[in-house]
């Protein structure tokens, strides 16, 4: 049940809801086609926190920065009031536990530098609007760059983004990484270009889960890279080739699904990581 639904039963129950601030903390701001989403102007954004007190947020935004008609009332950045809104949100980026972020515009995170994020654990970012393959954009990552609690990342994306790398102050501990949509036959995306992100991230993963059906270019070096505390790994597809890049000794949990060979024509002992 919706907190506001709570608040509508009776004057106590209100009264109860009104004073618990956790019950409001998951703020779901222009997500297309959601109801649950509070009204586009900085006032309601302002009473939305101002319920939260100073409790732990979780953030679900939709942003974008090039109108499209039928959605463009819908989205953050398009709105007049976008900026102003995201100012109040960064505002509270000290409170942020979790951040959804279903596309963005750059100049978004362009606007500031150096923001504290304390309490920040998981980001989520979708970029599966972004479906031009000649379209080159990164993923903002040096934005979060004082996150020292990330625990988990998710990405997702029709197009691969570009120089894609962890800031050395992240110590991820747990990472999903979805390339393309399921179930469409078009613009396979290859995974291949978040594979230098996930070896960079060798010394503190401890779950892998990636879905590619295509693996793209990718110079494998004859000697995997050690994963010392990866305990649980899921490929799908032709994720699975992952394994020929790394070892991970103290593995408990693999699930290999669906191989696809794509321009890897010759399989190799995908199971020698985990001897």
């Amino acid at each position: 049940m919706r907190p506001l639904a709570l608040a509508q039963v009776c004057y106590a129950w209100r009264t109860i809801a009104l004073q618990t601030p956790r019950l409001w903390t998951n703020l779901r701001i222009c997500v297309h086609g959601d109801l649950r989403a509070p009204v586009l102007n900085p006032a309601a954004i302002y009473e939305e926190l101002k319920k939260t007190a100073q409790a732990p947020l979780h953030l679900t935004l939709s942003m974008r920065s090039d109108p499209v008609s039928f959605i463009e009332d819908d989205r953050l950045w398009v709105h007049d009031n976008g900026p102003e809104i995201w100012n109040i949100l960064c505002a509270e980026a000290d409170r942020w536990e979790t951040i959804v972020l279903n596309d963005y515009p750059s100049e978004a995170f362009a606007m500031y530098v150096g923001l504290e994020f304390p309490a920040l654990r998981r980001i989520g970012w979708r970029t599966k609007d972004i479906d031009n393959p000649l379209t080159e954009y990164e993923i903002p990552s040096p934005f979060f760059v004082n996150a020292p609690n990330l625990d988990f990342l998710h990405i997702e994306y029709q197009v691969p983004p570009i120089r894609l790398l962890p800031p050395p102050s992240w110590s991820l501990a747990k990472l999903r990484i979805i390339s393309g949509d399921q179930g469409i036959e078009e613009d396979k995306p290859p995974i291949a270009p978040c594979i230098p992100f996930i070896l960079a991230c060798s010394a503190t993963l401890r779950t892998c889960h990636v879905w590619s059906e295509m693996f793209g270019s990718f110079a494998e070096d004859k000697t995997p890279v050690p994963f010392p505390v990866l305990e649980e790994l899921h490929l799908d597809w032709a994720a699975i080739h992952f394994c020929r890049l790394i070892s991970a000794p103290n593995i408990q949990v693999v699930r290999l699904a669906k191989l696809a060979l794509d321009d890897w024509s010759q399989p190799g002992d995908e199971f020698a990581a985990f001897e």
